[in-house]
């Protein structure tokens, strides 16, 4: 079943969260500093980025609401399965014109039925399903997001570096905003910045207003919670207090405002779900083939841009294909052939060894 609608009045938000440097002590190591979840319940912790899109959550609620008709239970219980089965996250979120959500059975050509809505709704810049999701055997849910939010004036590019403390040591980072705000110089910039509430430098809201009014750019610097969501939620209720008592501002001469550029690229697997077999009546004889979702994201003075692909697609017949994933501690030697003991040989139980991506 297609969810493709163009006339949903519901407004997008990218939300950047910068926790507070006193609050979050930075942690050992290098191993793990970046987290992909599908759901906004994630932890967090010290010194770890978590990054959450909700095409992944989507695809499931097409395989769920759609093919299955009722939670999809696995083999193995996982909380993962739960969190996603709760659908905290819909299509409801999305400006209908900014996303394709669809799920169906690779009898009736799924990836073709894909590619031509794709197409015709992104032109050059959709993506291409592969034909071979086009098995009788496979059942697949797709989603895809693109979305573009460009500020009218472009902010300041900063020559210097930003000083971003998460650590022990800080590291130089690009930056954009004002330098000292004034309204002969910036007087164009005065309405994309509001003021949503300014406690003192380590505690502070913004929205950044674009080219698109339904969708809205809010940074919060902020104590985090201990989930994802549960931040999100305190900065958005002290969102609607300021709001409701009108005590949002603009720009103040001398102002300053520096805001690290983002440049995110990651494709994620959900290695756990992978393998699983559906305990779903009627679905017995299927598995999960896969599971992914790859994100693009970028924050810089011309605006942002967000682009999302989520692939979960399950398979008849057992599992047709061996998993031979290295993404735990595992061991590696090298030993002349009919020798007794290898020449070199490694346990690598930590990342700090391997080459970053």
């Amino acid at each position: 079943m297609i969810r493709f609608r163009r006339h949903v009045a519901v407004t997008a938000i990218i939300a950047v969260f910068f926790a507070s440097s006193a609050a979050v002590p930075a942690i050992a190591g290098t191993a793990h500093r970046t987290h992909v979840t599908p759901c906004m319940d994630a932890a967090l912790e010290p010194g770890r980025n978590i990054i959450f899109c909700s095409t992944f959550q989507i695809a499931w609620n097409e395989m769920k609401d759609n093919i299955i008709k009722e939670d999809i239970l696995l083999d193995k219980p996982l909380d993962l399965v739960h969190r996603l089965n709760r659908e905290l996250s819909t299509e409801e979120d999305i400006s209908g014109d900014d996303y394709l959500a669809i799920a169906g059975f690779g009898a009736d050509n799924i990836a073709d039925r894909i590619n031509e809505i794709l197409k015709s709704r992104f032109g050059s810049e959709a993506p291409v399903v592969d034909s071979k999701y086009n098995d009788d055997d496979v059942i697949l849910a797709y989603a895809f997001l693109r979305k573009t939010i460009e500020f009218e004036n472009a902010f300041e590019d900063f020559e210097n570096p930003l000083a971003f403390h998460s650590g022990d040591n800080p590291s130089k980072v690009g930056a954009f905003g004002i330098f000292n705000y004034s309204d002969d110089r910036h007087g164009s910039l005065r309405n994309q910045v509001e003021i949503i509430e300014y406690s003192h430098r380590n505690d502070f809201i913004i929205r950044l207003k674009s080219k698109h009014p339904e969708d809205e750019i809010i940074l919060a610097m902020t104590d985090p919670g201990e989930t994802l969501l549960e931040t999100y939620e305190k900065v958005n209720w002290r969102i609607a207090r300021s709001e409701r008592n009108s005590a949002t501002d603009k720009l103040r001469s001398n102002d300053f405002l520096q805001i690290p550029k983002i440049d995110l690229s990651i494709d994620h697997e959900y290695s756990s779900l992978l393998g699983l077999n559906l305990l779903n009546e009627g679905y017995e004889e299927y598995f999960v083939a896969e599971a992914r979702q790859d994100l693009r994201f970028t924050l810089d003075e011309s605006g942002a841009t967000a682009r999302s692909e989520a692939i979960f697609a399950i398979k008849k017949g057992g599992e047709s294909f061996r998993i031979m994933l290295f993404d735990k501690p595992f061991m590696i030697y090298l030993k002349k052939k009919g020798a007794s003991y290898p020449y070199l040989a490694l346990w690598v139980g930590n990342a700090d060894i391997l080459v970053e991506n």
